[in-house]
């Protein structure tokens, strides 16, 4: 994205001031008064004094329209305010005064329509410019930019962004942040805050909404993370009770701003915690951004060893300290394909953990930050691209979110200090969406008191059984995972004392994403009397085990050597098809490679006994392929002291 640095621009500007220095005071010696009041307006421009100056200004633009520099000067102090059509409306009197008072003259007026979205007007103006040497690169990166944009322009996206909540339009809102089952947003706000009779400042605080059937409910302030400081670029986890944000300026902070954590039980958030090096370092860190299980906590930082300003690095979660403290790996900087001499902030990693949305006022684009995608493949990110107009404009725009099933975008948008900047919401276009994901919510609690348990959760893809995903459940027994789609999964959870809970969950491609609830009940193993194996599967027609059930497999073995005393029967069951001797057979052959197979890794011979009984006991109807299905199946049947 085309924009001069500070120091640039007052090189060119100070270049067409020393102009008007240099040209013989006779010129304007009949005018002593005028000259004595642009030197007054000059020098409360350097001191800052925008208002005064641009004051003065006026005043000789009243008496004398032609007097270049005084619109020159005007201009570039609309550049700095930020407003940009008076800075155009500037510098196009000036160059109506003198076409050839200064060849840069045309090239800022051409930038600044490139910052307001007037692109053929910037366009047309670069096409027959020549350059000074010194300004030749920067001319031929405006070109290139305005090409860009003008495409990005005429490949207009079909979308409608409305402001979210438009009651709220005179207050700065932005960073919105979903939970995966879109059931909380929260988004951070400045607000003005009183500190004594005479004096206001602005600080910003984060915000919740829940919704409901009726949609978006009132929004709620956080007051156990708010304080009289600034807290916002933040992040949920998936589950919506984890929280990661940011606060500056703390007493134990280690940089100027730092990354904080909470997490949330029933409706209280926790103490927040800095979550301490190696993310947080004497430098600024902000703008978390979570993975949808928590894999990598993503963040911007302009520490020392990245490719620019600022710069986005990612961290790989490795465990929970003994009070509760997330632990990161040493972060890892995603390189130069995504970050840039510019400002590369506010990354968004997708809940399908392949599309990774930023904003860079460097990669080519509208205007100022534009959002940019790259994708994940054998852990190389691909070229960043522009998603577009009118998700970006010539404004800022920061921020971006999208929800879980990939339809639904968030994002902020606006001009601080002119337009306040709002929460806008659009419908994702079906060629721009991300993967939608599946997700799985679960409650595990205690069967026979009903009270939670917090357990482990493992998922296995069974195409690829060495990636399990192992995480813990919250305090509550509560859990939430997003799965991708196109892979069927084994499920298994586990708690010391307990038996073991499997399930086998199949995400179809075709269809729409599958939100499943399971609410599950441990068996405490000194009151277990059986269990059923889910995730067992052998061959048609034969005994012969699939690998698909080493999974499973694997957790009976970790249940008999963690519990030595344990003495189990292994029970094969089918379904009615076929004869009965010839079913009674296939179902004894089926509990003997299971006994084989625990055999065969150390289980002990006389802990172990096995039955077929083929299609004897049901516990299903015979009647449809769903009962048929769960009468096939492999029982465990733990045998008692007496009953041996």
């Amino acid at each position: 994205m085309m924009t001069l640095t500070i120091n640039q621009r007052m090189a060119v500007f100070t270049t067409i001031l020393s102009l008007w220095i240099c040209i013989p005071t006779g010129v304007f010696s009949q005018d002593k008064k005028t000259q004595k009041r642009f030197e007054q307006a000059l020098g409360e421009f350097r001191a800052s004094r925008y208002t005064e100056s641009l004051d003065n200004l006026d005043k000789i633009i009243a008496k004398t329209p032609d007097y270049i520099d005084a619109h020159l000067l005007k201009a570039e102090i609309y550049h700095i305010t930020g407003n940009e059509l008076q800075e155009i409306a500037s510098y196009k009197k000036a160059l109506q005064i003198n076409p050839d008072y200064n060849p840069r003259v045309q090239y800022l007026l051409a930038l600044a329509q490139y910052r307001a979205g007037m692109y053929t007007d910037a366009s047309f103006l670069m096409k027959d410019y020549t350059p000074t040497p010194k300004l030749k690169k920067q001319v031929e990166l405006l070109k290139e930019n305005l090409s860009i944009a003008i495409q990005l322009f005429n490949d207009s996206l079909n979308i409608d962004k409305h402001k979210l909540f438009p009651e709220n339009s005179g207050v700065d809102e932005y960073f919105p942040k979903l939970s995966a089952d879109d059931s909380i947003m929260i988004y951070t706000r400045r607000i003005n805050h009183k500190v004594s009779q005479d004096r206001i400042i602005q600080q910003e605080d984060l915000f919740f909404r829940l919704a409901d059937s009726t949609g978006w409910q009132d929004k709620h302030a956080i007051h156990n993370i708010n304080t009289l400081d600034n807290e916002g670029a933040h992040c949920i986890s998936s589950d919506g009770k984890h929280l990661f944000f940011t606060a500056c300026n703390r007493r134990n902070s280690r940089g100027r701003c730092d990354i904080y954590y909470a997490f949330r039980s029933d409706s209280v958030w926790s103490k927040p915690i800095n979550i301490g090096s190696p993310v947080n370092t004497p430098a600024w860190e902000s703008q978390p951004a979570l993975s949808a299980n928590g894999e990598y906590l993503y963040y911007t930082s302009n520490r020392p060893g990245g490719y620019g300003k600022k710069d986005i690095w990612r961290a790989r979660f490795i465990g929970t300290d003994i009070h509760g403290k997330p632990k990161f790996a040493k972060p890892e900087n995603l390189g130069d394909v995504i970050n840039t001499p510019g400002d590369e902030v506010c990354p968004f990693i997708h809940h399908d953990d392949i599309h990774l949305y930023f904003s860079s006022d460097k990669h080519p684009g509208l205007g100022r930050q534009d959002i940019f995608v790259s994708e994940l493949t054998n852990n190389q990110w691909s070229k960043p691209k522009n998603i577009g107009y009118p998700i970006n404009t010539h404004h800022d725009e920061t921020g971006l979110f999208i929800n879980s099933n990939g339809q639904k975008g968030y994002l902020a948008s606006g001009k601080a200090g002119f337009d306040k900047i709002s929460i806008y919401e659009f419908d994702i276009p079906k060629e721009k969406r991300p993967q939608p994901v599946n997700l799985l919510q679960g409650m595990v609690v205690d069967a026979h008191t009903h009270h939670p348990i917090q357990t482990q959760v493992s998922i296995t893809p069974l195409v690829n059984q060495e990636k399990v995903d192992t995480f813990t459940t919250n305090i509550d027994g509560s859990f939430l995972y997003c799965l991708k789609s196109g892979l069927d999964y084994a499920i298994h959870i586990t708690a010391p004392g307990y038996l073991f809970y499997s399930e086998q969950f199949q995400v179809n491609t075709t269809s729409q994403p599958i939100r499943k609830y399971i609410s599950v009940e441990l068996q405490p193993l000194e009151l277990a009397e059986k269990l059923i194996l889910k995730n067992i599967y052998y061959e048609f027609d034969s005994a012969v085990l699939q690998k698909e059930s080493t999974p499973e497999l694997k957790r009976l073995i970790q249940l008999l050597n963690q519990n030595p005393t344990l003495h189990i029967m292994i029970e094969g069951h089918t379904d009615n098809t076929g004869n009965q001797t010839y079913n009674l057979d296939l179902s004894t052959q089926r509990a003997k490679s299971v006994y084989q197979y625990l055999i065969d890794y150390n289980i002990k011979e006389e802990r172990l006994a096995y039955k077929g009984y083929g299609d004897q006991r049901p516990i299903a109807d015979n009647d449809t392929d769903i009962g048929k299905a769960q009468n096939r199946r492999t029982e465990i049947r733990f045998i008692k002291e007496n009953n041996k």
